[in-house]
């Protein structure tokens, strides 16, 4: 993920070595759902964070049984 802290959008790369969709979700620092995108491909970059206030946001990556959580920060 980067930029982090970021101001208008970040960008999420992600590299695997599994064939299965990613799929990504937002969440707020209360644990709300703010946004997600299905069916990624492994090596997609994706632009996200448009629109979100500042703050603390989670960025949640599963593939299959696999699962990362990132923290990212929206600035002013």
């Amino acid at each position: 993920i980067y930029p982090n802290p970021f101001t208008g959008q970040f960008n999420v790369k992600i590299t695997s070595d599994g064939n299965a969709p990613i799929d990504l979700k937002i969440f707020d620092i209360t644990g709300q759902l703010i946004t997600s995108k299905e069916n990624l491909r492994f090596e997609e970059e994706t632009m996200m964070g448009n629109g979100l206030q500042s703050g603390i946001y989670f960025v949640e990556i599963k593939q299959g049984d696999a699962r990362k959580v990132l923290r990212v920060i929206k600035a002013e």
